[in-house]
């Protein structure tokens, strides 16, 4: 006589909280890598030390990955491919 078994679907590494995808935490952390990459970081703490200011252009670039990063956030559901250059500012 066979046994029946039960089996259930267990979800992804991808599924956090029963929701699938990125989310707005994933997003704050590529702005965070855009703007380390960017050096803000190592200027911002020059600033700090020294009372120089962070460049123009580096402090403009902050306020744009800031702005992106909060826009890409409150969108539901944040796209898949948000990590895509073509969503964020050029750093050059």
């Amino acid at each position: 006589m066979s046994q029946g078994f039960r089996l259930r679907i267990v979800a992804g590494t991808d599924m956090i909280d029963g929701r699938v995808g990125p989310t707005s935490e994933d997003v704050r952390r590529e702005a965070q890598r855009r703007l380390s990459l960017a050096g803000y970081g190592t200027m911002y703490a020059r600033q700090l030390a020294t009372g120089g200011r962070v460049p123009n252009s580096i402090a403009f670039l902050r306020m744009q990955i800031e702005f992106v990063a909060e826009t890409l956030a409150e969108l539901e559901p944040i796209p898949e491919d948000f990590r895509s250059d073509e969503y964020w500012p050029n750093q050059a």
